[in-house]
C-alpha cells in the first residue's frame, strides 16, 4: 500500500507541476549494447567503491574490480554447490526465508537492469547511473552477508577449508578498503559543486551587494517573477532559496524551441536566468541549446546584468539575464 500511495502522490505532483502525465522529454542518440554493458560494469564498480580518482588510476581500479568479481563468483559457486550449506536444508525456516528473499531481490534486479538497458539503447533520454541502482544495493548487501556467514560455517577438509577462508577474508578486506576510497575519492566531486556554487554566489554585483543578495532582493515581492531558470538549478536554489528549475544536458538533444521556452517562462513565472559557463560543454547540442536560449532572451528584451567580476572557481563564469537589472539594489 505504501508504494501505491507514493506512486499516486508522484503522479499528482507531476500533474500539478506540468499539467500532464506525458513523460516525453526529448530524445538522445541510442547507445550500443556493448557501451551499455560497459556502463553497467563501470557503475557497479563505482557503487562498490572501486572508482578511479586522485588516489588510484582507472586501469588499476578496473583490474582490482575484476579480481574482486572473480573471487565473489568463486564464493557464490562454493555457496551454491556446497552439500553442507545449512541454508539449503528443505525444512529449515532460515533457508525458506533466504530463498524467498533471494527470489524477490533477483526479480527486482532483473526488472531494473532490463528496464534501464532497454532505455539506454533507445532514444529515451535515460541512461544507467549509479543513483538508479542504489535501490537494489541494500538487498544484495544483505544476501552477500548471509552468504559469507553461511560459508564460514561450512566445514571442508584440508586445503579446501584453507582456500575458502583465505578467499573469503580477501573479499571482505577488499570491500572494506574500497569504501574509504569511494568516500575520499570520487565522492569529493559532489562536494566541490556546492563549494563552487558558494564562490559564484559570493561574487560582487555592487559595492555592498553580492550575487546571492542581489538574487534574493529581486524576488522579495514577486514583482520580478517567482522563480529562476538556471543551468545549475540545485546549487542555485540551495544558496538563494528561490524556486529554481533547470534543464539537464541529457534533455537538450532536441533543438531549442522558442514556443516551448516561452511556455515554461509563463507557467513558472520565471523572472531571472542564470547561466553557469564551463570550458567544456557536456555535449555540442547542449552548447547550441544554451546559445539559442541566450539569443532568445536578448530578442525578448531581457538584459544581461553587468558584473564587476563574473569568473570564479576553475575557469568558470556566470551570466545573468533579467527584465529589470536594477531589481536587486
Amino acid at each position: 500500500s505504501i508504494p501505491t500511495i507514493v506512486f499516486g502522490y508522484l503522479m499528482y505532483r507531476t500533474i500539478i507541476l506540468i499539467g500532464t502525465l506525458d513523460r516525453y522529454s526529448g530524445e538522445k542518440i541510442p547507445e550500443t549494447i556493448a557501451s551499455t554493458v560497459k556502463r553497467w560494469a563501470a557503475k557497479s564498480s563505482e557503487l562498490l567503491g572501486f572508482a578511479s580518482n586522485d588516489f588510484i588510476s582507472g586501469p588499476a581500479v578496473t583490474k582490482l574490480f575484476l579480481f574482486f568479481a572473480m573471487l565473489v563468483a568463486g564464493l557464490v559457486f562454493a555457496f551454491l554447490f556446497s552439500k553442507n550449506n545449512y541454508l539449503k536444508r528443505p525444512h529449515s525456516k532460515e533457508a525458506a526465508y533466504f530463498r524467498l528473499f533471494t527470489m524477490a531481490t533477483l526479480f527486482h534486479a532483473l526488472a531494473l537492469v532490463s528496464y534501464l538497458s532497454v532505455k539506454s539503447i533507445s532514444t529515451t533520454p535515460l541512461e544507467v547511473l549509479t543513483r538508479y541502482i542504489y535501490q537494489i544495493y541494500p538487498c544484495f548487501y544483505a544476501m552477500f552477508c548471509a552468504m559469507l556467514f553461511s560459508l564460514f560455517k561450512i566445514q571442508y577438509s584440508g586445503t579446501k577449508q584453507i582456500l575458502l577462508k583465505v578467499t573469503t577474508s580477501i573479499v571482505v578486506a577488499m570491500y572494506l578498503v574500497a569504501q574509504p576510497n569511494s568516500v575520499l575519492g570520487t565522492r569529493i566531486l559532489y562536494f566541490n559543486q556546492p563549494k563552487s556554487a558558494a564562490q559564484m554566489m559570493a561574487l560582487p554585483v555592487h559595492e555592498s551587494t553580492n550575487l546571492v543578495s542581489f538574487v534574493q532582493n529581486c524576488f522579495t515581492d514577486n514583482s520580478n517573477g517567482k522563480s529562476i531558470w538556471s543551468t545549475h538549478g540545485q546549487s542555485i536554489h540551495l544558496h538563494t532559496r528561490v524556486p529554481t528549475i533547470t534543464r539537464n544536458f541529457i534533455y537538450t538533444h532536441d533543438p531549442f524551441n522558442a514556443e516551448e521556452f516561452q511556455s515554461s517562462v509563463n507557467r513558472y513565472q520565471i523572472g531571472m536566468f542564470i547561466f553557469v559557463n564551463s570550458p567544456d560543454a557536456p555535449t555540442d547540442t547542449y552548447d547550441t541549446f544554451m546559445s539559442d536560449a541566450r539569443n532568445w532572451l536578448a530578442s525578448q528584451s531581457y538584459v544581461k546584468v553587468s558584473l564587476p567580476e563574473a569568473n570564479f572557481g576553475q575557469e568558470q563564469s556566470v551570466d545573468i539575464y533579467t527584465l529589470d537589472p536594477e531589481c536587486g539594489f
